[in-house]
């Protein structure tokens, strides 16, 4: 392991693994650094900057947390938020839309659908109870885009509840790498507690002519409507 104590032009600050800071004079340094063959590709990128350097020579240690929920769904969210009622250090991990399955494709987009359908019947029947209207029809594409506002505007509420509730946000797959220790994009994070909330998707049968199917998550998707025959 290189040493940098006593090497000329350099004052340093604080030595710790994963955060070393220095200040470094331009040229006195210069010569004794590019007499230290181990480090001086490094060296010439230091001074090429000039001035005071913060340099990462080895790993940083983890961020630790009191409570790691990997999945940012209904339970995970909600389960988040608690701990950080009693003053744990809490963060979620999700790597899609917050809100998991009920939000994104569940509950509320399959609500917005069915009421599109529902009122449209309404109109179909009003000529029953003595309403004078003539049907329309569905405007998908219109339709599509109103209910993806809708949910696009549900994930931006769980967002800032957990930021007002204190609760970190991490981007990414959450894996195991060790005894409670999550790998997210290649950073990793340690917790005394470990929620996996991850929920679940459809799984299509392996029957007959399933090739021609799709799931509730790519009916979703759909940009125009699909007439059965």
């Amino acid at each position: 392991m290189l040493s940098l104590h006593g090497l000329r032009g350099l004052t340093l600050a604080s030595l710790a693994c994963g955060a070393s800071s220095f200040t470094m004079n331009h040229f006195a340094a210069g010569a004794a650094l590019r007499r230290t063959s181990p480090i001086a590709v490094t060296s010439r990128r230091l001074l090429s900057r000039g001035g005071a350097t913060r340099a990462t020579p080895c790993m940083a240690s983890a961020e630790h947390f009191d409570y790691l929920v990997i999945g940012g769904g209904s339970g995970g969210v909600s389960s988040a938020r608690r701990a950080a009622t009693y003053d744990a250090k809490v963060a979620v991990i999700e790597a899609s839309a917050m809100g998991g399955t009920c939000v994104n494709v569940g509950c509320v987009p399959k609500k917005v659908m069915w009421n599109s359908a529902h009122v449209m019947d309404m109109v179909n029947e009003a000529k029953n109870f003595g309403v004078v209207t003539s049907a329309g029809k569905v405007d998908w594409p219109a339709l599509k885009e109103a209910r993806d506002t809708y949910i696009t505007r549900l994930n931006g509420i769980y967002e800032r509840n957990l930021g007002n509730s204190g609760v970190e946000i991490i981007e990414g797959y959450g894996s195991f790498v060790g005894p409670k220790t999550v790998q997210v994009e290649g950073v990793e994070y340690t917790a005394d507690h470990i929620l996996v909330a991850v929920g679940g998707r459809p799984t299509m049968p392996t029957l007959e002519g399933a090739e021609h199917c799709i799931d509730s998550n790519g009916f979703f998707q759909l940009e125009v409507r699909h007439v059965s025959r």
